[in-house]
């Protein structure tokens, strides 16, 4: 099979419609979880909750709805051409193989041809659109292995890498900043709260799982899945049968024998910390059945784009499974509790006039923002703009850039994320006379210099910025419609100060006006008191952040 061989047009979703798709999918598949959870026991043999496998299958279920809609988006569209050299090249269904699991899900989307091609035919076949088939055998299948690496004896007293399985505070995805920050929540909890490290069950293996039991997955295809031929294709049931990965179907129930065992030697604890997509599918297996037998699971905020933007699948699933979510600051439903940002939790805020001497330092994104991949993802990066914000051909970037001041373009910082060389050359294209350093920290580079620029939104980095109150300048054209959340009017206000640009012109006429007067600019009343609100919506300090979670924690577990 050659990839020339697969029928594609240029992305056809525009960053509303995908918006507007993604949320539609979002309804679809909190409709969808409680059928494939009925599904799931039957095949297992075992009654769990909604609840139970949502924490397990994570957003397996939504990232293979979006993009089954954007692959059958992609039909359509080619459909609709009623061109007479159009002829729809499909896999036979014999040659269906489930993905081993999905951990590496962007390689496989993006980059996997026979994934991919799966992914079309299925939409063709359900569609019943004519179309010609071909068999293409499975070279290699992928080799799923599961493996309890939990040390015994008295190596496993004093294996700290895995304490928390065994305390009675355990965390993930929480991001502490430190290793002292680590120290003093764990005294602050007198003891009691361990960092899962490194998760003793580990599943090894990819690519396609070569002998699906078919009887198994007949029972998925006979969910009920109400697919209209408007977002998704009528055989939506086959796409599940054929693309549910083999971890939660044929390999489960020997990965759930390996997760009682280890429960069994080690106990419940009674709180689990935890991010989203923490350690995988063995972890989440974990924690489904630590909550099953008593244990609460406080979720927590691990990045941007959560409360300052409209909630999409990922935070909604977080909420859900949850008994507590803790966000950094907003608040959007019930069970949101503003908490400091541990990730933050070592920054100080601190004087500027130190500052003064630096240049201008510009963050933009890195590896999955600039790479472009053979095949679409999935729509939230529609939903981003893309490419993270300004148009995929980073025009915006460029004119911005170029419409600064030379002195400015000389005294000119760049800084990625990552170490890719393809990366790094589309920097260097783009910021053309720029200086390209990323290493270090954010605030160590921020430290040295007088303004900082953000060219994307949401950003992690806007909010560690404000978070130490670092002069810094926001780039993106953020449409209206995207500014909706619970700290919608933080963004507004941060537009009205001239902290938010969303053009490229506008940005450059600010940078050119204050480069040489940034802390009279920064420092104005009216600017800082935005910036303080910010500060209280998007990244919450505290003088002592861990005290906080520690006395929180305390209160649910004494």
């Amino acid at each position: 099979m050659d990839a020339d061989e697969i029928l594609l047009t240029d992305p056809v979703f525009t960053r509303r419609q995908a918006h507007n798709a993604s949320q539609s999918l979002k309804e679809i598949g909190e409709e969808l979880l409680p059928r494939l959870s009925t599904a799931l026991n039957d095949i297992h043999n075992v009654s769990r909750s909604v609840r139970y496998w949502s924490i397990i299958l994570d957003l397996s279920v939504h990232r293979l709805l979006s993009m089954t809609c954007e692959r059958f988006r992609l039909v359509k569209e080619a459909v609709s051409q009623e061109r007479d050299d159009i002829r729809f090249a499909t896999l036979s269904e014999d040659c269906f193989y489930p993905p081993v699991s999905f951990d590496n899900i962007v390689a496989l989307a993006g980059e996997n041809d026979r994934f991919n091609w799966q992914l079309f035919s299925q939409c063709i076949h359900g569609e019943g659109i004519p179309h010609f088939e071909k068999t293409y055998s499975l070279k290699e299948g992928g080799r799923l292995t599961i493996e309890n690496t939990e040390r015994e004896g008295i190596w496993r007293v004093i294996d700290h890498r895995n304490r928390g399985i065994r305390s009675s505070i355990a965390y993930f995805g929480l991001r502490i900043s430190s290793r002292r920050s680590k120290l003093k929540f764990l005294a602050y909890t007198r003891g009691k709260a361990w960092q899962v490290r490194d998760f003793p069950v580990q599943v090894q293996g990819n690519g396609f799982y070569e002998k699906p039991d078919v009887g198994k997955r007949d029972r998925i295809k006979q969910i009920q899945f109400n697919a209209t031929g408007e977002l998704l294709p009528r055989g939506l049931g086959g796409v599940f049968k054929h693309n549910l990965p083999a971890i939660f179907v044929e390999q489960f129930e020997q990965l759930l024998r390996q997760i009682r065992e280890l429960i069994d030697r080690n106990g419940v604890p009674d709180l689990i910390f935890t991010g989203p997509r923490a350690h995988g599918v063995p972890f989440r297996t974990w924690v489904a059945e630590c909550v099953r037998r008593g244990a609460q699971l406080f979720g927590v905020q691990h990045g941007s784009g959560y409360g300052d933007v409209p909630e999409d699948s990922r935070e909604s699933h977080e909420r859900q499974t949850a008994d507590r979510f803790l966000t950094w600051g907003w608040r959007r439903r019930e069970k949101d509790h503003p908490m400091p940002v541990p990730r933050f939790s070592d920054a100080r805020s601190e004087g500027t006039q130190e500052r003064r001497k630096g240049g201008l330092l510009w963050v933009t994104p890195g590896d999955m923002t600039y790479r472009h991949n053979k095949y679409p993802l999935w729509l939230r990066w529609y939903q981003l703009g893309g490419s993270g914000g300004f148009e995929s051909d980073h025009s915006h970037r460029s004119d911005c850039f170029q419409s600064l001041e030379k002195r400015i373009r000389s005294e000119t910082t760049v800084r990625f994320k990552g170490e890719n060389p393809e990366v790094k050359e589309r920097v260097q294209q783009i910021f053309e006379g720029g200086k390209i350093y990323s290493k270090g920290t954010l605030l160590e580079q921020a430290r040295g210099a007088r303004l900082v620029v953000v060219d994307h939104y949401p950003a992690t980095s806007l909010y560690e910025l404000i978070h130490v109150n670092v002069p810094v300048v926001l780039i993106d054209n953020i449409p209206e419609w995207y500014i909706d959340g619970a700290a919608t009017d933080v963004l507004w206000d941060l537009e009205e100060c001239g902290i938010l640009h969303r053009s490229a012109e506008s940005a450059a006429s600010l940078i050119n006006a204050v480069y040489s007067r940034v802390e009279t600019w920064w420092n104005e009343p009216e600017r800082q008191a935005t910036v303080q609100r910010s500060r209280r919506q998007l990244a919450r300090r505290a003088k002592s952040p861990m005290r906080e979670y520690a006395l929180f924690a305390n209160k649910h577990v004494d």
